[in-house]
């Protein structure tokens, strides 16, 4: 063949690696950043479950005790 297509083409090649692990690593980095948007967003949706589970039920938690103190109190 000839030599200086020999070194083009290797330099054409080593180029197209490098872009396909710069691209792989956006590919990767994408993945993460949905990845973490879905954690956030499964989050959000079970705390505000939590807080609808939790305010629906008079009584339980700290409001039980805090209604206890005023009544105690006045009676």
């Amino acid at each position: 063949g000839n030599a200086a297509f020999d070194d083009y083409r290797e330099e054409q090649l080593r180029r197209l690696d490098e872009e396909r692990r710069r691209l792989d690593e956006e590919i990767n980095a994408f993945h993460e950043h949905m990845a973490n948007l879905r954690k956030a967003r499964d989050r959000e949706e079970f705390d505000r479950f939590m807080r609808d589970r939790n305010g629906s039920r008079q009584g339980y938690g700290s409001g039980q005790s805090s209604d206890n103190g005023n009544s105690g109190g006045t009676a």
